[in-house]
This record gives C-alpha cells, sequence and structure tokens, in this order.
C-alpha cells in the first residue's frame, strides 16, 4: 500500500477558490464600508432637518405666517421620514454586505484549516451511545460539524445533525444527493447569499441567534385551531358593529342627541373584547416573539422558490414549497402571516386600547390568524424542513467546492467491499498523509499494529468519517473509492460512564457486544481501537481473537488497531484477516513518524524510548 503527502497536491485549484473567496471578501468590505458612510451622511441629514425644520417652522409660526409654517412643517416632517426610511433600508444592505464579507472571511480560516476556532461546535449533539459519532469526532471541538456548518436557522442546524447521524442506506438516495451537493457546490453565490439572509438579524441584534430559536412553538401553535374564530356571523359582527357604533358616535356629536346608544355600544365592544381575553392574549405573546425571525425565514424561502435547480431532489423540495394548498408559495405565506403579527406588534402602542375598543382590533387579528392557520397551519413544519435540507446541504456543498479534486465515491450494491485510493484523513490538512485500503471479496479484516502515536487511530479514523461522507453523498477524501452499504460501529473512546456505573471495560464490553450482534443480522463497518485495554494481557489477547474471528465469520469488515503483535498469527489461519502496520525511525536521538501504511507486522515498538523522554528510565530488572 503506498502513501502521499497530499498537500502539495492540486494547488492551482486551492489556490483558485482561495483568490474567488478573498475576492469576495474585499467586495462586500468595500460596499459595507461605503454603506456605513451613507448612513452616516443620513443620520447627519436627518438631525440637521430637525433643527432647521424646528427653527423655520418656529419661525414662521412666531411672526405669524401660520399657513407657511404649516406647510414647512409638513415638508420637513416628509424630508425627515423619507430619511429614516432611506437609513433603514442602507442599514439592511450594510447589515447583508457585512454578512457575506464575514461568510468569505470564514471560508478563508476553512480553507486554511484554522477552522477549529469556529464557535459553532455542535457539542450538544455529542451521544455518548451512537455508533460512531462520538469515536469519528463528528461533533464537538475539531470535528466534522465544525468544520462544514454553515447553517443559520434551527432546523437547518438540526437537518445537518440528522443526516450526519443517520446515513441514507439507499444506493438511488446516495446517487440523488451527489447530484444535489455537487450542483449547490457550484452555486456558490446563491449558497453565501443563504447564509448571509440567515445571518443578518444576528448583525442587527447584535450577534443574537435569533434564527437557532426552536420554531417548536410557532409550529405547534399553527396546527392548533380555534373554530370559534372561523365562524361567519362573528365574522359579520366584528365588520359591523363598529359601523352602527361610529354612525351612533357621529350622530351624537353632529345632532346632539342622547349619547346612551354610543355609550351602550362602546360597553358592548369592551364586554365582547373580554370573551376569551386571556387566550387571545396568550396567543398574541407566543407569536410575536416569532415576529422578526419570521421576516428572515421568509426572505430564506424566497431564495429557495426563485433559484432554478436541476436535480430532482432539489426540484422535489422546491416544487414542494413552490405549491402550497393555497396555490400560492411558502414565502408569500409567511409574508401574510408576518404582515398580520406586525399589526399585533402595536399592541403596545398607547392609543391602540382606544382604536382596539371602538373597531374590536384583537377580534381582526385573531380571526386573521385563525384563518391563516386553517388554510397553511399544517404546512409550516414542512416548509421549515425543507429550509433546514437546503441549509443542510448546502454545508456539505462546501466540501466539493472548497476541494474539487476529492472523489466522488461509488456506492456499490455488491457485498462486502471497501477500495480507497490514497484516502486520507478530512480534518487534517497541511500535516495528511493518505494511503490505499482494500478490502473485498479475499480480505474482510485488517489488523493494524505499530508503535504508539505512529497512526494506527488515524487510519481507523479515516477509513469511518470517509465512509460517513460517502454516506451523506458528499465526495471523500481520496483520489478513488467504492464502498458497499454498510452500518458503520466503532469502539474506540469508550470510558467510565459515572451516570450508569459503568467501568470503561464492562462499557467496551456492551460496546463490542452491540456490534457482534448487529454483525449477526446486517451489513457491518466495524472499527476497533485497542480493544480490552482494561484486562490483563492473555486475557485481552483471548478477548480480541474471538471478537475478530465472530465479526470475520459474520462477514463484516472493518479494521483493528492492536499493540499485541500475537494477534497477527490470525493472519496464517485465515486468508481474510490480513496484517498492516506503521513504523517509526530515529534521527539524532529523536523519533519521528512517516505514516506510511506497510503490510506485514510492525518490526518495532517505541513504548521504552518514550518512557525514557518521559523521565522514566526502566532499569534492566524492570526490562527482565
Amino acid at each position: 500500500m503506498s502513501a502521499n503527502y497530499s498537500s502539495v497536491n492540486n494547488r492551482s485549484e486551492a489556490n483558485s477558490i482561495k483568490s474567488r473567496y478573498k475576492a469576495r471578501k474585499e467586495q462586500f468590505a468595500s460596499e459595507s464600508k461605503a454603506l456605513s458612510n451613507k448612513m452616516n451622511l443620513i443620520s447627519n441629514l436627518r438631525l440637521l432637518t430637525v433643527v432647521l425644520g424646528i427653527g423655520l417652522t418656529g419661525y414662521l409660526f412666531y411672526i405669524g405666517n401660520y399657513v407657511v409654517s404649516f406647510f414647512s412643517l409638513i415638508i420637513f416632517t416628509t424630508i425627515f421620514i423619507f430619511l429614516v426610511i432611506r437609513y433603514r433600508v442602507l442599514t439592511n444592505k450594510r447589515n447583508y454586505a457585512w454578512a457575506l464579507a464575514d461568510i468569505n472571511e470564514r471560508s478563508l480560516i476553512r480553507l486554511k484549516g484554522s477552522w477549529n476556532s469556529f464557535e459553532d461546535t455542535g457539542n450538544e449533539f455529542l451521544d455518548h451511545d451512537h455508533p460512531y459519532a462520538e469515536d469519528l469526532d463528528i461533533f464537538g471541538q475539531n470535528s466534522l460539524f465544525q468544520w462544514i456548518n454553515t447553517t443559520t436557522t434551527f432546523s437547518g442546524r438540526h437537518k445537518l445533525k440528522t443526516m450526519l447521524t443517520q446515513p441514507c442506506n439507499k444506493i438511488e438516495e446516495i446517487q440523488a444527493r451527489q447530484r444535489s451537493i455537487q450542483e449547490l457546490a457550484e452555486k456558490l453565490h446563491w449558497r453565501q447569499h443563504l447564509e448571509a439572509l440567515g445571518k443578518q438579524p444576528e448583525y442587527e441584534h447584535r450577534n443574537n441567534k435569533e434564527l437557532q430559536v426552536d420554531p417548536l412553538n410557532l409550529i405547534s401553535w399553527a396546527k392548533t385551531q380555534n373554530p370559534f374564530y372561523l365562524k361567519t356571523w362573528l365574522k359579520v359582527i366584528v365588520n359591523l358593529l363598529p359601523l352602527i357604533t361610529l354612525s351612533f358616535i357621529i350622530a351624537a356629536i353632529m345632532t346632539g342627541v342622547t349619547y346612551i346608544f354610543p355609550i351602550i355600544m362602546i360597553a358592548l365592544h369592551i364586554l365582547i373584547l373580554t370573551y376569551d381575553y386571556s387566550n387571545r392574549i396568550s396567543e398574541f405573546s407566543l407569536i410575536s416573539g416569532f415576529n422578526e425571525k419570521l421576516s428572515a425565514y421568509k426572505d430564506i424561502l424566497t431564495a429557495i422558490e426563485t433559484e432554478q435547480f436541476h436535480g430532482s431532489m432539489l426540484t422535489k423540495l422546491q416544487d414542494t414549497i413552490l405549491n402550497s394548498k393555497t396555490g400560492t408559495n411558502a414565502s408569500d405565506r409567511l409574508k401574510l402571516l408576518d404582515e398580520i403579527m406586525e399589526f399585533i406588534s402595536h399592541r403596545s402602542g398607547q392609543f391602540y386600547i382606544i382604536f382596539n375598543i371602538l373597531f374590536l382590533l384583537d377580534y381582526r387579528w385573531q380571526i386573521s390568524l385563525e384563518h391563516w392557520k386553517h388554510q397553511s397551519g399544517d404546512e409550516l413544519e414542512q416548509w421549515f424542513d425543507i429550509l433546514g435540507d437546503f441549509e443542510a446541504l448546502s454545508s456539505l456543498a462546501i466540501i466539493p467546492c472548497d476541494h474539487p479534486d476529492w472523489a466522488q465515491p461509488e456506492i456499490t450494491a455488491e457485498p462486502g467491499l471497501f477500495q480507497a485510493e490514497q484516502i486520507g484523513h478530512p480534518l487534517l490538512t497541511e500535516h495528511r498523509v493518505c494511503n490505499d485500503i482494500d478490502m473485498g471479496s479475499s480480505t474482510n479484516s485488517l489488523l493494524i499494529t505499530g508503535s504508539n502515536m505512529s497512526g494506527k487511530s488515524t487510519l481507523l479514523r479515516t477509513a469511518g468519517i470517509n465512509l460517513v461522507l460517502a454516506y451523506l453523498g458528499a465526495p471523500v477524501c481520496a483520489n478513488t473509492m467504492q464502498a458497499s452499504l454498510m452500518k458503520i460501529y466503532t469502539c474506540m473512546r469508550v470510558s467510565d460512564n459515572l451516570e450508569k456505573n459503568l467501568s470503561s471495560f464492562y462499557a467496551e464490553l456492551l460496546r463490542i457486544k452491540h456490534i457482534v450482534k448487529s454483525a449477526e443480522q446486517i451489513p457491518v463497518f466495524y472499527l476497533l481501537d485497542e480493544i480490552f485495554k482494561g484486562t490483563n494481557s492473555r486475557d485481552r489477547h483471548t478477548g480480541a481473537r474471538a471478537v475478530i474471528k465472530k465479526l470475520q465469520s459474520e462477514g463484516a469488515l472493518g479494521l483493528v488497531s492492536t499493540h499485541d503483535l500475537e494477534l497477527g498469527a490470525l493472519e496464517s489461519q485465515n486468508t481474510s484477516i490480513k496484517n498492516y502496520h506503521f513504523r517509526e525511525y530515529y534521527q539524532n536521538g529523536e523519533i519521528y513518524f512517516d505514516y506510511i501504511l506497510r503490510p506485514g507486522l510492525a518490526p518495532t515498538t517505541n513504548a521504552i524510548y518514550l518512557m525514557k523522554m518521559a523521565g522514566i528510565d526502566p532499569d534492566e530488572e524492570d526490562l527482565g
């Protein structure tokens, strides 16, 4: 098996995408600076408008020119309102440019390999009981999630988590996702536009993660309907009563007739408003928390609706939000809900109570909300889900975009196959060393030996994480790769479980038991790293030997790393088990590793040398 230092490969492709990110970063940073300057100018003009408006209008009023002073007030007020609106427009544009500049800066950081500084590690998704997530660094610091995640919404973030932990189990689905990811990889501008739309609320609200809030309450609200507010007679009353009341009020003012009728009607309005008051207030309070978020969701859905896609998976997802039950698209329906929420947001105004009593506004908004829920409430969750799909797929599209030289793996129906040429660990950059792995009809278990720190565990993780990428539909860090559909299981970082009162040894036993049981039922790809460390060498050898033979007999594919050179005898007993090793070399009193995978058992060990380097010098009696 040959090896290669992949950092020297395909520099032209890396430089090309790097130049593109750099140019876009500079472009949007320049735009945001120019927009900030315009905003400062608008701020100064607003102040000048207020000063001149008050001064001139006051002076004209003072000299008795009331008509001209009135028009002066109107003109300066109009100018001020125009400047306020213009400032808000510029703020949105500036925030959008800021977001894009930041996105391209982060892209450069990711390309450089310094992405482990990104804040979102997905640490809360860590699951010690998952078959492979913890051992393969799917979540947490220096993880796959931290590397590729560009989602900005709760739905997108959790959809990416689901994809990473529940890989596709159908070849057709993987192939469709491969095409989708490749198509999105070529849409750099659109992907960054989608991300920037989600990031804008962060800049507007001092980096609060506005869209990371779970929309479950909003979804539950949308599915819960109150038929009372859908009654036709109620709508007639809400529209008719204010007209009658206003007629009585106008008649009383104009003709001087008794005020008893207007008073009775207003009392009736108040009585009507008290009915179901607490439920309405609770509902208004709940949805008001999503008012600003809804606008961003609407913009993201609009971006999805208006883009042209070609792949079957993407067009199917897009068609779902383009064709809601009402015959309109999802973004229009969210826009309508956003407008209703905007009206409700004015309930805190000081004059609202007067208009509410006169026009029964609370009922009007509640009726509008119930009609919206009746027409679109059961579709809202699906819209968020599709939004999440696009965000998660866009995150995965970073891989082929940033690494066009990586291979598109072939997932085959042929059982028991894992072949890769020059496969390397995707989360490593400068020090990545690639090796060949060949497992198929004649070999289904690789026994990896070697000194401490020689690269055994990294090889296991390299195979595992690339297989995860392959089942995601993403490119893999290899020249070529073929693999069967298999369930991935690992046993590498087992530790004491204080919550379950389990020692690391017993926890390891339970994990291996689960792997063996699964191998009896389904195709399995396993990665075992130094198993049974918590027992004596004889029992460790006996146990590891039994596990390897059992998994091999079930046709499972996998890699086992070990310091137990006696396990190498399994190769002579079963041709399906092959020995490979890593080795070290010494130069000027220092230890070095080349991380090249070689056939056969490791010829050397380095534990004693490392002990001496650490200041522990075993004497002859200890060594004997």
